[in-house]
């Protein structure tokens, strides 16, 4: 699964009217459940997003604490980083394991 097909990225022309990404549950507070995703494919999703140049100012996260700035997607590719490497702490997943 790629974890793009369930993001909806939206960034107004130059008059800035909205400069919103309504991440649903690619970009989250805490990495959660991660049973099913293609650790792969998930942080080339995130790089492809980030080469769209979107003049994003607010991400609407899928779970937990919904509001947060664009810092969001650097944070969630540094927990990504963070767990696919073997011998480190785990970060914190953060309330319940089905998000």
């Amino acid at each position: 699964m790629d974890a793009g097909d369930s993001s909806r990225a939206r960034s107004e022309d130059q008059t800035g009217r909205e400069q919103v990404l309504d991440a649903g549950s690619i970009l989250k507070p805490y990495l959660g459940n991660l049973a099913d995703a293609d650790l792969r494919a998930y942080p080339n999703t995130l790089h492809r997003l980030q080469r769209m140049h979107l003049k994003i100012r607010t991400v609407i996260a899928g779970h937990w604490s919904a509001v947060h700035g664009p810092d969001l997607i650097d944070q969630y590719l540094r927990m990504l980083q963070e767990h696919s490497q073997p011998g480190r702490p785990r970060p914190r997943m953060g309330g319940d394991a089905k998000h």
